[in-house]
């Protein structure tokens, strides 16, 4: 067995990893879950990343360095997730904080996916999220995807967030799409997200491209 692998410098954050790991829409489309979760900011700049895995079970930390004068906590971010597939379930866990030196945001997000039947597949995924300055709110998504043929799949989530501070701002976004795979790794997609603000206009993007994972 390995020791692990150990990373550093500008990394992916484990939570945007483990979010993007159960959302139907993963990253890049219109409906993505990252429109109302909190991805850590994606990346983690000056970071050292250790990753592991056991068996069906895998695991990683990161430290990212504020690099703040006089201060060991400003700027610094601190993640980590874990994840395991059982069968026809997948599962994941992962927290994320950043500090400002006087404040601390941090995010705690447990999500998975269940294979129904052939082809059809459920997400989920619950977010609680301590903002700074006191704002705080809940995050939670269903979604399904589904394959029509071997290379096209449908798309759908409903993303519901709860602000529970004082402005109490909700919003929920509905979202649909569609790709058709080319090859393994290039697809083409299309999507289509609506986002319902209680206390600001509504926002609609769509979005028709084509994709390759390098």
């Amino acid at each position: 067995t390995t020791m692990g692998t150990l990373k550093h410098g500008n990394q992916i954050s484990p939570i945007w990893s483990a979010l993007d790991s159960v959302d139907p829409f993963a990253s890049g489309m219109g409906g993505n879950a990252t429109n109302m979760f909190n991805d850590g900011g994606k990346r983690m700049s000056n970071t050292i990343n250790y990753s592991h895995s056991l068996g069906p079970v895998a695991g990683q930390v990161a430290y990212g360095f504020g690099e703040v004068p006089g201060s060991v906590n400003d700027g610094r971010t601190i993640g980590a997730a874990v994840k395991g597939t059982f069968g026809p379930v997948y599962t994941t866990v992962a927290y994320h904080s950043t500090d400002t030196g006087s404040d601390q945001a941090r995010t705690f997000l447990v999500g998975g996916t269940v294979d129904v039947t052939s082809g059809l597949k459920a997400h989920g995924a619950v977010a609680d999220n301590k903002g700074l300055n006191n704002h705080d709110t809940r995050d939670y998504m269903l979604g399904v995807s589904a394959k029509a043929t071997d290379v096209d799949t449908f798309l759908g989530s409903v993303i519901r967030k709860q602000d529970r501070s004082v402005a109490n701002n909700d919003a929920t976004q509905y979202a649909v799409g569609w790709t058709h795979h080319l090859s393994p790794r290039t697809n083409l997609y299309t999507s289509y997200a609506h986002i319902n603000y209680d206390a600001q206009p509504k926002d609609r993007l769509v979005m028709v491209g084509i994709r390759h994972k390098f």
